[in-house]
């Protein structure tokens, strides 16, 4: 230890307030011992982290006080309640600063290149902490903590959430829900790099492949309607764009912005959003360039043969929705109502007749929308549905631009994932079933042909013959049976199709075993 008198160790200062203001005090606490030590420390790094680890235990924070930055040979730590409070200014504030003397320093070992530590001075003028939770220094993040905060944020965890699975990652954290809020906080300014709301956005938009467009308002240039189209999602509108469903939804935004969705339907009867549409008002105008957008994704070969909304009259208005011909009976309905209760309530009884039957029967009276090919689509609670789910991941309806679109985006993969994933399974349920999974409850109770027998004859490509359906299914007339009917023994034909049957599986699959029935 001779070669360290020529070079001076890191010096070290610990915090021992919880961030309440202190005065100066008589009280003497002489902690030499604990640091006192003859280990040599590879680098300034590890020096530092075990002292830190040696102060913890007594509820001692260690801070760096100046390093040596010419040389970085040396570094004084000490305790942050050192020194007093510097101002040039008379100001009504509070200080934790109370003169502590308290000073450790770390040197480098000359020819060896390792480090060392010397107690300066290891006595405290003050009590210290009583808890670390919540200290200015120790309740900090560390950088690796930062990043799991930060990973865990962006796939909307709670922040909640995030304290306690980061109090079970890292034992030794102090952090407090605060930290967690100034990281996330932290992280969205680094992200937003000095750009507006709309210009995070419109940047994100980019940097993922959307399709976007926005008009602005001609006297004051800002946006007034902004659209996007995920592009897995135009792929999708163009593969299935049979029937659309739209309707507008609210408080998803800060900015108080309605949020028209148009989603679709897949043949595997999951919903997947199309597009999406910011708007300043629910206005005819607002509508009409937004489907306007929307058709300029879409081929003349893959238009929607139906348009699905709620009773939102400027929407209507904006699409063009199929009309139907028949009216007679709904004619003679519509009579009988308006007989039966004009008396009683001629007022509402006139509303309806004149403001909604006279000019949208053909759009919601089930005579005129039998008559369009709807797949099954008569009602917007698929695109409800989808409000609900946004509202879901949104968590809160005063979201910013930019979290509003990043949790849109979440929920977007998460879509086209689960109809990839649907359209995978129907695939393979393709093919010729297992006799052994059929069951063949159809043949059995029933006397059609069962699943297995059905895919037998897909995958042939041939029609399903007429002698595989039970003669009880096909006899419409009053003659009694022939003789030769009435004497057949259909269950033992049965019987014998079926061990046919397993015959040809067991050729072809040597694991099955065969097929019984009672």
């Amino acid at each position: 230890m001779e070669d360290m008198e020529d070079e001076e160790l890191p010096s070290i200062k610990t915090a021992s307030n919880n961030g309440v203001s202190m005065e100066c005090t008589n009280i003497v606490r002489d902690y030499t011992d604990i640091f006192t030590t003859t280990a040599l420390f590879e680098s300034r790094d590890e020096l530092i982290k075990w002292v830190r680890v040696a102060a913890k235990p007594h509820r001692m924070v260690v801070v760096i006080k100046r390093s040596d930055n010419g040389f970085d040979d040396m570094c004084d730590l000490t305790d942050e309640l050192d020194g007093i409070k510097k101002s040039k200014k008379i100001r009504d504030t509070g200080t934790k600063k109370c003169g502590c003397e308290f000073l450790l320093r770390g040197r480098q070992v000359e020819f060896m290149g390792d480090w060392a530590l010397e107690v300066i001075c290891g006595v405290h003028n003050h009590p210290l902490a009583q808890y670390l939770e919540g200290h200015s220094y120790d309740g900090r993040l560390t950088k690796e903590e930062e990043e799991y905060v930060i990973d865990m944020s962006t796939t909307n965890i709670a922040p909640k959430i995030i304290m306690k699975q980061l109090k079970t990652k890292f034992k030794e954290n102090s952090s407090i829900m605060k930290n967690i809020y100034n990281a996330r906080t932290k992280h969205r300014v680094v992200e937003r790099a000095g750009r507006s709301q709309i210009q995070y956005l419109m940047g994100k938009l980019k940097d993922h492949k959307y399709f976007y467009l926005h008009r602005c308002c001609e006297k004051t240039d800002t946006i007034r309607d902004l659209f996007f189209a995920h592009p897995k999602s135009i792929d999708l509108v163009r593969a299935f764009p049979k029937v659309l469903l739209m309707d507008c939804t609210y408080k998803t935004n800060r900015y108080k912005m309605p949020l028209l969705e148009i989603v679709g339907v897949t043949p595997t009867n999951l919903t997947f959003c199309v597009a999406c549409a910011f708007m300043n008002a629910e206005r005819e105008d607002n509508y009409t360039w937004a489907l306007s957008t929307l058709r300029s994704l879409m081929v003349d070969l893959c238009l929607p043969n139906l348009i699905i909304t709620d009773g939102e009259l400027a929407l209507m208005r904006a699409c063009d929705i199929n009309k139907a011909d028949e009216e007679s009976r709904f004619n003679e309905l519509l009579r009988r109502f308006v007989e039966d209760y004009s008396n009683k309530y001629p007022n509402a009884v006139k509303y309806d007749v004149k403001n909604w039957i006279d000019r949208y029967k053909e759009k919601f009276v089930s005579c005129w929308t039998n008559n369009i090919l709807h797949y099954g689509n008569t009602t917007t609670n698929r695109v409800e549905c989808h409000h609900s789910a946004l509202k879901r991941q949104l968590k809160m309806s005063i979201c910013d631009f930019e979290t509003c679109w990043t949790q849109m985006h979440t929920l977007y993969q998460a879509s086209h994932t689960a109809v990839k994933a649907s359209f995978e399974k129907k695939e393979s349920e393709r093919g010729i079933i297992d006799p052994l999974l059929c069951g063949c409850t159809l043949r059995k109770s029933y006397g059609l042909p069962c699943g297995h027998e059905i895919s037998k004859f897909v995958a042939e490509d041939c029609p399903i013959p007429v002698d595989v359906v039970d003669g009880f299914w096909q006899k419409l007339d009053m003659e009694p049976l022939k003789g030769d009917d009435v004497k057949e023994d259909h269950h033992a034909r049965w019987t014998e199709c079926i061990a046919e049957e397993n015959s040809k599986y067991r050729n072809t699959n040597p694991w099955s075993s065969q097929i019984r029935y009672t």
